[in-house]
């Protein structure tokens, strides 16, 4: 196992560097200057501010001055906020922002999701086809809702009901518990409907396998064969899914993080991109794809203990 991880920590290597460059090339091909702004600079300070960026060396020179710094874990300065490292804005002190919040707002998310969704998933798929089935059909048309409304629609929708009409919870901002509630629900909402259909369907699958059977044929109850038997392998689809869906939450979401005025990198993004920051920018799609690979490593180490036959 511990090869296998070195061997894939080494084989993460050439894809971060692809990520990096790509990313680099469209970030700095993308037509426009990043220090245009309303008010005009004059052509000194323009050339300084380009020489100062290494905006006035060629194509190649820049990157390879970008990548050096980037082994010495130097993401490189804000062109809007000049003199801003970008260290400094994606992981301020005090984790009073940035990434830092859009981990504690992902966790919460993550953890709410995964147990909210398995066990829904697992209650729809014991009570299919008995006398309970309308909780089954119940559950999966729900799901169905949350995964086809977009949060762009139910984050408003949450702020109108829960905190102006009825009160309950804070409009905005993030500190207090009462602060974290609404975005955390409705961030994990689509997450709790997608993982429920994954592991009601997983689990349908498992129960009517051959030693599933068996285990009937036995005289096991069904919470006995649910819990020991059936229960782990049913969970493989799920941790599949949460490999990619973790770093995609981690990374925080632009709408939840904009509409509740969270002081996440989902807000950064936006701004970046807006801003021309080319460095803002490539630090966040940087920190992205090294989540993805972590989490989808994670995944693979997950899973062998899930199935004893997966050995690597």
């Amino acid at each position: 196992m511990f090869s296998y991880i070195i061997r894939r920590l080494l084989g993460a290597i050439p894809t971060v560097f692809a990520v990096v460059l790509i990313s680099f090339l469209m970030v700095h091909l993308t037509p426009g200057d990043p220090f245009a702004t309303e008010r005009a600079l004059s052509p000194e300070v323009l050339k300084q501010l380009h020489h100062q960026y290494h905006l006035d060396l060629p194509l190649w020179k820049q990157f390879i001055y970008y990548l050096n710094d980037l082994i010495h874990g130097n993401l490189g300065y804000s062109f809007k906020y000049q003199g801003q490292s970008i260290n400094h804005l994606v992981f301020p002190e005090g984790g009073q922002g940035g990434f830092w919040v859009s981990v504690q707002l992902g966790f919460f998310s993550v953890l709410i999701a995964s147990i909210l969704g398995i066990i829904f998933g697992v209650f729809s798929a014991l009570t299919r086809n008995t006398k309970l089935d309308f909780i089954d059909h119940g559950i999966s048309i729900i799901a169905m809702l949350f995964i086809s409304t977009p949060i762009v629609v139910t984050a408003p929708i949450a702020v109108l009901v829960f905190a102006v009409m009825l009160g309950w919870f804070p409009a905005g901002g993030w500190g207090d518990w009462e602060d974290m509630v609404l975005p955390v629900i409705v961030l994990a909402i689509p997450y709790i409907a997608i993982i429920t259909q994954i592991a009601r369907s997983s689990l349908i699958e498992i129960l009517s396998s051959p030693f599933i059977r068996t285990a009937k044929a036995k005289g096991l109850s069904m919470p006995r064969i649910v819990w020991k038997h059936a229960l782990k392998p049913s969970l493989m689809p799920v941790v599949s899914f949460l490999g990619p869906a973790v770093a995609g939450i981690l990374t925080g979401s632009v709408v939840v993080e904009t509409v509740f005025t969270i002081p996440g990198i989902g807000v950064q993004v936006v701004q970046g991109a807006t801003n021309r920051d080319y460095n803002l920018v490539l630090a966040l799609t940087i920190i992205y794809s090294l989540l993805v690979i972590l989490f989808n490593l994670i995944v693979d180490i997950v899973y062998a203990f899930l199935d004893p036959k997966i050995r690597y």
